[in-house]
């Protein structure tokens, strides 16, 4: 397998560690705030994020849901909600621009300056998104727990190759 592989591989697995915490969300939290900002946005406020870097252009991409105030970058609690449904979209989305992303760099040009700064490389932008997916995971994951809800398996490599 090739680095762009190997760096896919992890990106999807954050993207199957984020779809489990979201099935696996109790409805009673899901809108509720904790930990500063309400569970939900966390998610939305991640795949966003992801969205945006992962772009092979500079093109500006529409936000999803933008007739609706629910300030992605964290800065006021949502005056809207999303439902499980909608977030599982904005994955779904998410998913298929880091398709795009892969399809459009070998494992060479990752290493080539990124489309939006070029001071960071196309690897630097998969790994900072697969530590910031992480964080917030890590974060709801704390939040699951204190609540006392069950909180989703961690999803090794391993595990999901021995499951192919």
């Amino acid at each position: 397998m090739d680095l762009n592989g190997v760096v896919k591989r992890q990106l999807f697995l954050c993207f199957e560690m984020m779809e489990n915490l979201i099935r696996s969300a109790p409805d009673s939290l899901w809108n509720e705030k904790r930990g500063g900002f309400v569970f939900w946005q966390q998610i939305y406020h991640a795949l966003t994020g992801a969205q945006y870097w992962l772009r092979t252009d500079t093109k500006e991409i529409p936000e999803p849901y933008c007739n609706l105030k629910l300030y992605p970058e964290l800065e006021h609690d949502p005056e809207s909600n999303l439902s499980k449904k909608q977030i599982l979209k904005v994955l779904d989305d998410t998913a298929s621009e880091a398709e795009s992303f892969f399809d459009r760099y070998s494992s060479a040009q990752l290493l080539l300056d990124s489309v939006l700064v070029h001071d960071i490389t196309g690897l630097d932008v998969v790994l900072m998104q697969i530590r910031h997916l992480q964080y917030h995971i890590g974060h709801c994951e704390g939040i699951l727990r204190e609540e006392g809800a069950d909180v989703p398996d961690w999803l090794d490599i391993v595990e999901i190759e021995s499951r192919t």
